[in-house]
């Protein structure tokens, strides 16, 4: 069973208070992209809450687009800049900004390891504790154009360092991993809405023992079609992954929502 949208080509975008959860937005403003309310006073009061408007630290402009993905948990938030020059190169960035009482500062800006000029570094963001996953869909793979990967980050007691580069395990041109992501726990998800064939669409799941990240699962909706985009958005909370697929129905949009049952994702509807 599918989710369905009675608004037709209205991209799925969750957002809820699960720490996995990330949202992505299509927006390329570059400055004061995102407003992060609290709870400031009583409910009665005239005034219930306060905002606080975060910039690129970079300075930089629309052109880098600062806000294009955006990932919360507790006084955690990273924000992608997937145009954002770095070394030189315009190949992504993410942002890392802590809440220290009311303020949020700036404290990491996270790049690959091997970025490539328009690699999309930062398209989507997704962040759990101490681990961030960062989607670069246009990232060619072992010479495969656009096959797209996920780059796992760690806090390791003193800075935050790149753990992984993860990738489909049959990377295929125009695929587009990464398009979106979402983490919880020892499992990272990033979707491929323009993988595979006749039937486009894909979810790949990789699993963490404790040393490396590895290839758990690929996840393909029961009525896919040719019109599908299943995984251009997503969220993940406990053993349940939602993925969105905007396209499904025809172009009516969908919502299928996974469950990890018994070392096994299973769709549940």
């Amino acid at each position: 069973m599918t989710l369905r949208s009675a608004f037709p080509m209205t991209p799925l975008a969750s957002l809820s208070t699960a720490a996995a959860n990330s949202v992505r937005t299509p927006t390329a403003y570059a400055l004061a992209l995102l407003a992060l309310f609290s709870v400031a006073a009583p409910a009665d009061s005239a005034s219930a809450g306060c905002e606080t408007v975060i910039e690129n630290p970079e300075n930089g402009s629309s052109e880098e687009r600062f806000g294009h993905a955006v990932a919360l948990d507790g006084d955690l938030a990273v924000f992608g800049a997937s145009t954002q020059t770095i070394g030189g190169i315009q190949t992504g960035a993410a942002f890392v900004f802590e809440r220290d009482g009311t303020t949020w500062s700036h404290v990491a800006t996270l790049a690959a390891s091997d970025g490539a000029t328009l690699d999309r570094f930062g398209h989507s963001v997704a962040v759990d504790g101490d681990v961030i996953a960062v989607g670069v869909y246009h990232k060619d793979v072992g010479g495969i154009q656009d096959a797209g990967a996920a780059y796992v980050f760690r806090w390791n007691g003193s800075s935050w360092i790149e753990e992984a580069i993860v990738t489909a395990p049959t990377p295929t041109t125009n695929a587009r991993l990464g398009s979106s992501v979402a983490i919880r726990g020892d499992a990272v998800a990033a979707g491929a809405p323009a993988c595979c064939g006749q039937t486009p669409g894909s979810v790949v799941v990789f699993g963490y023992d404790g040393a490396t990240w590895a290839f758990n699962a690929l996840l393909r909706p029961s009525d896919a079609n040719s019109d599908s985009t299943f995984g251009t958005e997503m969220a993940m909370d406990a053993n349940e992954i939602i993925i969105g697929d905007p396209r499904s129905g025809p172009e009516s949009g969908a919502a299928y929502i996974f469950a990890h049952e018994q070392g096994t994702w299973i769709e549940k509807a």
